[in-house]
């Protein structure tokens, strides 16, 4: 869990310069380690009293806009951009929630400040969700006669399975093909 000191946003997919907050509560962010590493949920809490960013986020939350946040870790901590979804907003008291479940970065390290974070300049907001490979990780499974087990083998040693993967498989087993909430077993 990290204390935010600073906060901008923009929408997803914008060239434009990200828009500051002028002033903020107390914010905080959670970062939860998955897949040893190599993904990271997050959950923000945040509290914003600036009445013209919480008018134009207002806007941005009517209409479902994802927008892209930086966040800025108090502490001497590092600094770090991500796109995230609304969960939670109350415009009277200027608190929100956005989250994302996965995202294939180590968000950890670059919220810490650590030397070991990622180079951004491969991909413009530095992410890769799960979502976004899902339809490269079905293509891979029409090809393949049954899915990779991930349980151990018999020599004790894990077959190894990718995370995406892992997630993509379980939504034609929830939905079904045709995306269609499965209501039988």
């Amino acid at each position: 869990m990290f204390v935010v000191k600073d906060i901008k946003y923009r929408p997803e997919n914008s060239d434009d310069p990200p828009t500051p907050i002028d002033q903020i509560g107390f914010s905080i962010v959670r970062l939860m380690q998955l897949s040893d590493g190599d993904a990271t949920g997050v959950r923000a809490n945040l509290q914003v009293r600036d009445h013209d960013a919480l008018a134009d986020l207002a806007q941005y939350y009517t209409e479902n806009t994802w927008l892209e946040w930086t966040f800025e870790m108090g502490g001497g901590g590092g600094s770090f951009s991500v796109v995230l979804r609304w969960t939670k907003f109350d415009r009277l008291t200027g608190n929100l929630q956005v989250v994302r479940t996965a995202i294939l970065r180590d968000l950890i390290s670059e919220a810490e400040g650590g030397k070991d974070a990622p180079d951004k300049s491969s991909c413009p907001t530095g992410e890769h969700d799960v979502a976004s490979l899902q339809s490269e990780s079905q293509d891979a499974d029409r090809t393949m006669a049954a899915p990779s087990p991930s349980v151990p083998s018999g020599d004790g040693a894990p077959k190894e399975t990718s995370f995406a993967r892992d997630v993509s498989s379980l939504w034609p087993r929830l939905f079904g093909r045709d995306g269609d909430f499965k209501t039988d077993g």
